[in-house]
């Protein structure tokens, strides 16, 4: 039996490190994936090559800067032809599999290659019953995203040759927006009251114009964000507190599922 280590990366899209109570002093814990860091290694000072979701799985998967990989917006998709670490992993004599979200394109040229079994969510995909497209066409399935992709996974483990190391790319959808929570877990924090970050009331009076400029404030969610019909307020500071709430509800809902799939 080969006795080279096995891989498992876990990846989250926008789960932020201030929601990992390992790294931050969190009003809920995420005990499964504390018990990871705490395992096995916590870092504390990484350096993020591109944050948009695309271009950072073409830079994880190449291991080449966004204008050398072709991937510099969400726009963009993976030209397959490009070596990746599945493919060094492979041909190392690895078993390689992806299950998950892809995000880098769906025709024949942007395929994730360098795996020998792949199953991956169409663009952003469904937190809720979600299609998976795989070499020999699409998956409907039924459930909860983060459940799915995390029983797909184990499931993959378990039937893998176990003479042969392995390494498998878990990607989740969760949490990103707008966070869709497994039914179970859908009330599961309304009664919770979070925190507001120190820039909360930030007028960006000190920032560039191009921060002042984004639209990734609170007054920009959408209704799919926050869900429910807004009450009066008496202030636009009483609103903005309201979805505030109301999002985090949806998010840390979200992140019980992720924390949930870690321990299987």
């Amino acid at each position: 039996m080969d006795k080279r280590p096995n891989v498992v990366m876990i990846m989250c899209d926008d789960h932020a490190y201030q929601c990992i109570s390992a790294y931050a002093d969190t009003v809920i814990k995420t005990e499964n994936i504390d018990r990871i860091a705490k395992e096995g290694a916590r870092l504390d000072a990484c350096c993020c090559t591109n944050s948009i979701c695309s271009p950072s799985r073409a830079n994880i998967l190449s291991g080449l800067y966004s204008h050398k990989n072709g991937v510099m917006c969400l726009e963009d998709n993976f030209d397959n032809r490009q070596k990746t670490f599945a493919h060094v992993f492979h041909e190392q004599g690895y078993q390689t599999a992806l299950i998950g979200k892809w995000h880098l394109g769906h025709e024949k040229e942007n395929y994730p290659r360098g795996f020998d079994h792949w199953e991956v969510l169409y663009g952003q995909g469904e937190y809720v019953n979600p299609r998976f497209q795989t070499a020999e066409g699409t998956i409907h399935t039924k459930g909860y995203a983060t459940d799915i992709i995390s029983q797909k996974s184990c499931d993959w483990i378990k039937a893998r040759d176990k003479e042969k190391p392995f390494l498998l790319l878990s990607w989740h959808k969760a949490p990103h927006r707008p966070c869709i929570p497994a039914e179970k877990y859908k009330d599961i924090y309304k009664d919770v009251k979070f925190p507001e970050p120190e820039t909360f009331d930030d007028d960006y009076s000190d920032r560039s114009p191009a921060a002042e400029r984004a639209t990734m404030r609170f007054f920009d969610l959408e209704p799919e964000d926050y869900k429910k019909p807004k009450p009066s307020f008496s202030s636009k500071a009483e609103e903005k507190r309201w979805i505030y709430q109301r999002y985090m509800q949806d998010y840390w809902a979200c992140l019980k599922s992720l924390d949930d799939a870690t321990a299987a």
